[in-house]
């Protein structure tokens, strides 16, 4: 009997989902970075962060209450000098682990010690195919050739790295060269050009964004591995579909900043309590702040409960409120959702092309 893995596992997802169950944790270990990126949304470096043995605390709640995917998160997160008794303690208590990175600081042996985990991926951000373009963005010196020695020695050990690139006015024309390096040093990468305002909503980091349009000529190439996911038939009725949530923060996904304060995600600017001050369970529960996430629906906005592509949409609603200071839709998202879906109806269409006694015609 041949199972389908990948539908089991949506139906696990969804059931999370549905049944908010706290099934994925982002987890951020420090705000502090040895790198200066322009576009980062972090601007609170002032507050004492957690302690080791309040963060293995946090981890034992977590593993209790059914958690299994943690992404750690910066800042960066090998600033912290305890960073491999986090990631001892997270492997014991068999975490799926992510680790998002710049590698400034990664060297063999720390590559060779994070192999031993149990680590889904490492996931390393990267903004240039060259020193130049990458030390423009992350403005410190040396950056690059360290980040791109950090690959080698985590690939050697045979962790799975993916490269994370944001896409700005200063790098996107070099998106295919560094889809080529990613290609030359054997991993993956993904790309995004919608970055998130700060947390207190400015959009000081927002100053070299680019748009969809004038990335449109680009766009097939930079997200090709999402157009599958857009030519997929939509199975669900429209109704059931307006009563989906936008979102899956306060749902199955969550996350906590490096003061113990648990948010639906990693953007939203309202805290639903302190796991330190408060019992998780109380929090997942009872917060007023997770109710009204949850609550979110596309039914309730106005744009969205008219669109028929909101079974497609990766709409953000933290993005919306911190731009928009309402849940009206971000006009970046929308417009990528839809070149998407009228991109891979196009090829959805080519691949229908046949090759008959040499030749070639449209089905």
């Amino acid at each position: 009997m041949i199972m389908d893995t990948n539908s089991l596992y949506e139906r696990f997802l969804k059931r999370c989902n549905k049944e908010d169950i706290p099934f994925r944790c982002i987890f951020e270990l420090t705000f502090k970075c040895n790198l200066r990126c322009y576009h980062c949304y972090n601007n609170d470096f002032t507050t004492q962060p957690l302690s080791t043995k309040q963060i293995k605390d946090i981890l034992d709640v977590l593993a209790f209450h059914g958690t299994f995917f943690i992404i750690f998160t910066g800042g960066e997160v090998f600033m912290r000098e305890d960073i491999f008794d986090i990631l001892e303690h997270a492997n014991h208590k068999k975490f799926a682990i992510t680790i998002f990175t710049n590698g400034t600081l990664i060297d063999d042996k720390k590559a060779k010690q994070i192999s031993s985990y149990n680590i889904a991926e490492v996931c390393i951000s990267i903004y240039g195919p060259n020193s130049p373009t990458h030390e423009k963005i992350t403005r410190r010196k040396g950056s690059f050739e360290r980040t791109i020695n950090a690959v080698r020695f985590l690939t050697k050990y045979k962790v799975r790295v993916r490269l994370k690139t944001s896409l700005s006015k200063d790098n996107f024309n070099l998106y295919a060269d560094i889809k080529k390096l990613a290609g030359d040093l054997g991993v993956r990468c993904q790309f995004n050009h919608i970055t998130a305002p700060m947390r207190n909503g400015s959009e000081q980091n927002r100053y070299n964004d680019i748009s969809t349009k004038a990335l449109s000529r680009h766009l097939a190439k930079i997200y090709e591995e999402d157009l599958s996911y857009f030519a997929q038939n939509d199975t669900e009725p429209l109704e059931d579909l307006l009563e989906r949530n936008v979102c899956k923060g306060g749902h199955s996904t969550f996350s906590i900043d490096p003061y113990g304060r648990l948010y639906p995600c990693l953007l939203a600017p309202y805290s639903a309590g302190n796991i330190c001050e408060e019992s998780f369970e109380k929090i997942w529960r009872d917060s007023s702040v997770l109710k009204q996430w949850r609550n979110i629906k596309f039914k309730d906005i106005p744009i969205c409960n008219r669109c028929k592509l909101i079974s497609k949409c990766a709409v953000c609603p933290v993005n919306r409120f911190l731009e928009n200071k309402s849940l009206e839709p971000e006009k970046e998202a929308c417009d990528l959702t839809y070149f998407l879906h009228e991109e891979s109806k196009r090829k959805k269409h080519l691949i229908k092309r046949e090759v008959c006694d040499g030749k070639t015609f449209a089905c």
